[in-house]
């Protein structure tokens, strides 16, 4: 990081921004715990590594940002995320309903416990991502990639989990009442446990060997 980054916010000893463009910033392993951001356009911004548990971006545009092993823990995210990088950050308790995201990649993330009710994610990449016990209800992940997430507790009721790529995905105790399945993979996933009263999958999902999803109460259509 550059002096002039080092130094970018010195002026502003009450920790809160408005309205501020923030393109190509350096903030690597910097301390911005507890920081908001309100309307802030972030572009090309670098957050490797930084601390930025309980912060705040309300409203705020971030595009192509890296966020690679930064810590969102308890962060309030209700902003649009396009093509960025959060490769194995944690963002485990965060409030991110209603955030947007469009090629995102969260390999690898922590979300444990994170709260992503009517969320947008189609298409982001969770490979191998821990959602344990996340509220993913009344959200849109038509086409996400899930392959071996850690997906234990966690609740997708009424989610468009349509075409989503959840193989060998971890799902006991999972809870997908009234989600769309169609075109869902679940080869080799582990479904001991799944909540499924109401979900409905169509003759293109995929389920693993010796599963009935008839006996869970999902719905074939």
């Amino acid at each position: 990081m550059d002096s002039e980054d080092q130094n970018y916010f010195v002026e502003y000893p009450k920790n809160q921004f408005t309205m501020q463009d923030f393109i190509g910033k350096d903030f690597s392993n910097r301390d911005l715990s507890g920081y908001y951001f309100s309307g802030c356009r972030f572009e090309k911004t670098i957050f490797w590594g930084a601390n930025l548990k309980g912060a705040g971006f309300l409203k705020c545009t971030l595009i192509d940002v890296d966020m690679q092993y930064a810590d969102l823990s308890g962060a309030c995210i209700c902003a649009s995320i396009i093509s960025g990088n959060l490769q194995r950050a944690k963002l485990n308790g965060a409030d991110c309903q209603y955030v947007g995201m469009s090629e995102v990649n969260l390999n690898k993330a922590q979300l444990l416990g994170t709260f992503l009710d009517n969320a947008s994610l189609q298409k982001i990449n969770l490979e191998d991502a821990d959602l344990s016990g996340a509220i993913v209800t009344r959200a849109n992940l038509s086409g996400v990639n899930l392959n071996r997430a850690y997906l234990t507790g966690t609740v997708f009721d009424n989610s468009d989990l349509s075409n989503a790529n959840l193989r060998g995905a971890n799902l006991h105790g999972t809870s997908m009442c009234g989600a769309n399945l169609f075109g869902a993979d679940f080869s080799d996933a582990f479904l001991y446990g799944v909540i499924m009263i109401g979900a409905t999958y169509d003759k293109n999902t995929i389920w693993p060997g010796g599963y009935f999803p008839e006996q869970d109460a999902a719905l074939f259509k």
